[in-house]
């Protein structure tokens, strides 16, 4: 039975995620007066027989609100990506210079303004009865399996929440505890950056003149982590995510994107720590004679989880007889998510070498036992009401 609700929730999602994806993809094949890269998000060339994104084999600018402009990494492309453009039926006629595909986008009238704005209506409206046909096909399937409910979702209120993770980190194993109370979850912020240099052949390129975007992505990364060490211990950072471009053994990078991954369970840290990657980026690359974009990405707030909750875990752990540390969750799990609806807390045990999201994660199993030990009585102890309500209880009315 478990297996056609997973099967039939995910196909749910499955489905809505396309229903979302076709809307973004026609929202940016609307052609609004300003120009932006965006326009041209669906145009896929003829790469020498292999399909690819425009984005990927080119750096694509708007000199101006009018002007997009489409610098080839190979400049033998140029008239494909012309073809490319005029297929994909976005109505601009593109030009080239030799150097670079050139879109005039031109200004819109008021009547042109008005057709825009009823064709977005129209596809919203259309990404909204797909997304509904999908939740009524899901919720006549879960119905004729017998697991639709009667409770109308959300309306179960949650007493409280307790989770048991690994700890995917080496501290507990490093300081020989069984036993993790986790009392703050970090918060994190993800910015891609985009670095614009010039592809140059490295062998004919002399030093002083090129314009390394991969060189700017290095040193920029390195500034990463001296501004997580200036907030230790707690603050991390690092990009986990790099696309180098055009990604080739004998070229220059001219154009970087990646992901910096910046945590720490303060929220004024997390924000310095923003602040100081770009402005620390945007010198390096002036200084390289370098374009630099930011976008944040993702992101969500430190947590700090139920002072009751959290007792209740140390308590369990000392009547249990394991040893126990205070430790701040460095990644995100269930616990932070509910901490927004209900009183939550965590429980983390030990992993070997503190390895996650790895084949060669591993636990003992004196390990797990401890953590189940340990988030069985904090749920016992939670419940259980305190020394203080159990005197009230037994005082005589006063009627």
């Amino acid at each position: 039975m478990n297996e056609e609700i997973n099967f039939c929730l995910e196909l749910a999602r499955e489905q809505m995620q396309e229903s979302i994806d076709h809307l973004e993809i026609s929202l940016s094949k609307i052609r609004a007066g300003k120009a932006s890269p965006q326009m041209l998000r669906s145009v896929k060339v003829d790469y020498y027989g292999s399909i690819t994104p425009l984005s990927q084999m080119a750096n694509i600018t708007t000199p101006d609100s009018q002007t997009i402009s489409i610098q080839p990494f190979d400049k033998n492309m140029i008239t494909e990506i012309e073809q490319a453009i005029v297929e994909a039926q976005l109505g601009f006629n593109p030009s080239n210079n030799g150097e670079k595909v050139i879109i005039n986008v031109p200004p819109l009238t008021e009547e042109r303004r008005r057709d825009l704005v009823k064709q977005v209506k129209v596809e919203i409206e259309k990404s909204k009865i797909s997304c509904r046909n999908v939740r009524q096909k899901s919720n006549d399937e879960l119905k004729r399996i017998g697991w639709r409910g009667e409770e109308p979702v959300g309306e179960r209120k949650m007493h409280a929440f307790f989770e048991l993770h690994i700890e995917q980190g080496p501290i507990l194993e490093a300081e020989n505890k069984d036993i993790g109370v986790v009392t703050h979850g970090q918060g994190l912020s993800w910015t891609e950056i985009t670095i614009i240099g010039k592809d140059s052949h490295t062998g004919s390129t002399p030093m002083h003149m090129r314009k390394n975007a991969g060189l700017a992505m290095a040193r920029i990364l390195e500034n990463v982590d001296e501004i997580a060490l200036s907030h230790a211990p707690h603050a991390v950072g690092a990009a986990g995510h790099i696309d180098v471009y055009p990604n080739s053994r004998n070229v220059i990078p001219g154009k970087v994107v990646f992901t910096v991954d910046l945590r720490s369970p303060e929220l004024s840290v997390i924000d310095d720590m923003e602040q100081r990657l770009m402005s620390g980026a945007k010198k390096i690359c002036d200084d390289m004679g370098l374009e630099v974009s930011f976008e944040k990405v993702g992101g969500f707030d430190p947590v700090t989880f139920d002072e009751k909750c959290v007792s209740s875990i140390r308590n369990a752990a000392e009547r249990m007889g394991y040893s126990h540390m205070n430790i701040i969750s460095g990644a995100g799990h269930d616990a932070c998510w509910i901490n927004g609806v209900a009183p939550s807390a965590m429980v983390m045990c030990p992993c070997v070498d503190g390895l996650s999201h790895n084949e060669a994660e591993d636990i003992s199993k004196e390990w797990a036992v401890a953590g189940a030990d340990v988030l069985m009585h904090a749920c016992l102890l939670y419940t259980s009401p305190s020394p203080r309500d159990k005197r009230q209880s037994r005082m005589p009315s006063s009627a």
